[in-house]
């Protein structure tokens, strides 16, 4: 089996600019997420709270978060998200470890009316074609 080349993989819809909001606790996972979207030809933003989200101005596309994240701010942040722009689809991003649970990573998946979940850890096909399948 052959691995795809990461930098050839085509932007997503070259005649769609999609603006993108990652939630992301781990800088490693999140700097690997940014770097594959921005690739892929996509604006991305980072907030670490609901006040940094409120900072973003006209609609996103797609709100990726890190479920369960160690700040309960990713929640709230994606729920005022939500409410604001209702139809914003919501990706979540978990490592489903064990101490959680598959069903309590789902759960919390569809409190937050996520489309889709990626579970860690995923490659850049994966999150382009969740993006994708999430309509944005």
């Amino acid at each position: 089996m052959t691995k795809p080349d990461l930098k050839s993989h085509p932007p997503l819809d070259a005649t769609r600019h999609r603006r993108i909001l990652v939630l992301e606790s781990d800088r490693l996972v999140k700097a690997l997420i940014l770097e594959w979207l921005q690739l892929a030809g996509c604006e991305t933003f980072c907030v670490h709270d609901t006040d940094g989200a409120s900072a973003i101005r006209g609609p996103l596309d797609v709100v990726l978060a890190d479920v369960p994240a160690p700040l309960k701010a990713a929640r709230e942040t994606v729920h005022r998200l939500t409410r604001a722009v209702p139809g914003t689809p919501v990706i979540a991003m978990s490592a489903d470890m064990p101490a959680h649970g598959r069903s309590a990573t789902h759960a919390l998946a569809r409190e937050l009316g996520a489309a889709a979940v990626l579970v860690k850890p995923f490659n850049r096909e994966a999150l382009l074609s969740a993006i994708h399948q999430a309509g944005a």
